[in-house]
Order: structure tokens, then sequence, then C-alpha cells
């Protein structure tokens, strides 16, 4: 098992993973994200494609 770059993957690894935010959803008491995996990725019409949501707090916006 390897990554879009050919390094080993073993179980306990950290990764990234690259999502869309699809909806925000923010309160007096909390602030989530729902992420789009997998959707605009090369051969992304084999790939699974999912949603997770998450607290922000999780999350970091990657520059462009």
């Amino acid at each position: 098992m390897h990554d879009k770059n050919g390094k080993p993957l073993k179980k306990g690894d950290k990764v990234t993973i690259e999502a869309e935010i699809l909806e925000t959803y923010a309160t007096d008491t909390f602030c989530n994200v729902q992420l789009g995996i997998g959707r605009d990725n090369e051969n992304s019409e084999f790939n699974v494609h999912g949603t997770v949501t998450l607290n922000s707090k999780q999350v970091e916006l990657k520059e462009d």
C-alpha cells in the first residue's frame, strides 16, 4: 500500500486528506464544517466519494 507519491503506508501513519467544505454550521456553542472527500481528484469517477462533519477546530484552511 502506498500514497499518491509512492511512499509506503502502514497502520498508524497519519495522512493529510484534501476535502472541499460543502456546508458550515455555526451557533453560540459550536462551529462545524461538512467536508466532501474524493470529489475533484484525478480518477475521481473511480474514487469513493463521502462526507464527514467535523468541529472546525479539527480542520485547517489550506492557502493556495
